[in-house]
């Protein structure tokens, strides 16, 4: 009988250690789990949660490629990141307030209009109602249009991550270079001319090429591309550089290849006489980079922006939704200014050589403002975002449904943009259905 209970007393303390050990792994196992995140309701137009649905680790101001990865920020981070953003947005709204007048659907309409996309946002779902000589190679450049698509969905996206939602806006997107709308339209568009009355009524948009560009890649590989040349002024090639093509702006750009034609200081190029195009990130090369307008703006401008060089930048004709940024003189310097004739290039390009410690502070403004803040992804979101809002507060409301084709229910206007991505066609979708 002794022998029996000594083995029941060591059977049930070997089931008590078993148990002790398997609550302890239990435990174990639940605190190390990734607790599940809530999912946050989406707050009406111009309202955040008070709890982001993201709480991204984020530094702006430090120019590294990770600010690249970046996005879903809530209104409130928006507008304490890129404060100074938002600048052109705010002009056309008090433009059109200014106006008492809100923007209608017949100030929309791209019947007259080349490569154009009308589209539709509604509960932060993107639509597209018709589109124009826009997609078609034959006819203009595709990823003009399917880019900007992209960087719309990306920010409704964002928007999503952030549990916000967007108004319900109707737009029409245009993507040629120099569009006047004239007295009777209003588009979204990548520039305008600084002095014409009538491109106040335009609303700017970043430039497709924020996406992708055939000749760039995605804008993020070609920020990463552009940090593998980094060096300090001096240790790169004493410079000022510059290629393009001379056609299509022979008043300003040909005057730039005959003022730095045989000169020490610059290397200054017409695509009908160098031998080989280079890439984006080799003008990161040089300690000093020129940018000039083509036949209206250019996007190179954001590109050459990634290098650290001196940036050289004439007086600007038409305005971007960044241009506002660059700041000519005091000590927020970011960019050299020089005149539209090239007068006083030389004699800055020389000085700046000769001085490189003013230089190197110049680069670095650039750098803090530009390449890690102000042309990251989330900033262009960010962009994207307070322009559909700030364009709803202006616009009519448009009407989101129409009666399905049988007379049973209604359906949403347009194709999905993932129907539309799915086989890109010109066509009036609304007429189709």
């Amino acid at each position: 009988m002794a022998v029996t209970g000594n083995r029941e007393s060591w059977l049930s303390w070997r089931r008590g250690c078993f148990l002790l050990i398997g609550i302890l792994v239990l435990t174990f196992l639940f605190s190390a789990a990734p607790h599940k995140a809530s999912i946050p309701l989406l707050q009406g137009p111009g309202h955040s949660s008070s709890k982001p649905a993201t709480s991204p680790s984020f530094s702006f101001g430090t120019a590294t490629a990770d600010n690249e990865a970046i996005d879903g920020l809530t209104d409130a981070q928006c507008a304490a990141e890129f404060p100074d953003l938002f600048a052109d947005i705010d002009r056309a709204v008090a433009y059109w307030n200014g106006k008492s007048h809100t923007i209608t659907d017949k100030e929309t309409d791209i019947s007259d209009s080349r490569a154009a996309i009308r589209i539709l946002i509604h509960e932060n779902e993107l639509r597209i109602l018709e589109s124009k000589q826009s997609v078609d190679r034959m006819k203009a450049a595709p990823d003009r249009a399917l880019g900007t698509l992209h960087l719309i969905q990306r920010a409704l996206d964002a928007s999503m991550a952030a549990g916000e939602r967007l108004p319900t806006v109707e737009v029409t997107l245009n993507f040629q270079d120099g569009v006047d709308p004239g007295e009777t339209h209003s588009f979204w568009t990548f520039a305008r001319h600084v002095e014409k009355e009538s491109h106040q009524r335009l609303w700017l948009m970043p430039n497709f090429d924020f996406w992708y560009y055939e000749h760039t890649g995605t804008f993020s590989d070609a920020k990463r591309d552009a940090m593998q040349r980094d060096a300090a002024f001096t240790s790169k090639i004493q410079q000022a550089v510059w290629r393009g093509n001379p056609d299509f702006n022979p008043e300003l750009r040909g005057a730039l290849v005959e003022v730095a034609r045989g000169k020490d200081w610059a290397d200054v190029g017409s695509v009908h006489e160098v031998e080989r195009w280079m890439t984006v990130d080799e003008f990161c090369k040089y300690a000093m980079t020129i940018h000039t307008e083509g036949v209206t703006y250019s996007g190179r401008l954001k590109f050459l922006m990634n290098c650290q060089s001196l940036l050289i930048v004439h007086e600007l004709d038409y305005e971007t939704h960044y241009s506002h940024l660059l700041v000519k003189e005091g000590p927020e310097q970011n960019y050299v200014s020089v005149k539209r004739d090239w007068s006083d290039l030389e004699a800055k390009v020389t000085w700046y050589l000769d001085h490189p410690q003013e230089a190197e502070k110049i680069i670095a403004n650039s750098l803090e403002t530009f390449r890690s803040r102000y042309t990251t992804r989330a900033a262009t979101s960010c962009y994207i975002r307070r322009l559909i809002q700030s364009y709803g507060e202006v616009a009519w409301t448009p009407e989101t449904h129409v009666p399905m084709k049988d007379g049973e229910g209604v359906r949403l206007r347009g194709y999905a943009y993932e129907k539309f991505m799915d086989r890109p066609e010109d066509a009036d979708f609304e007429e189709m259905e």
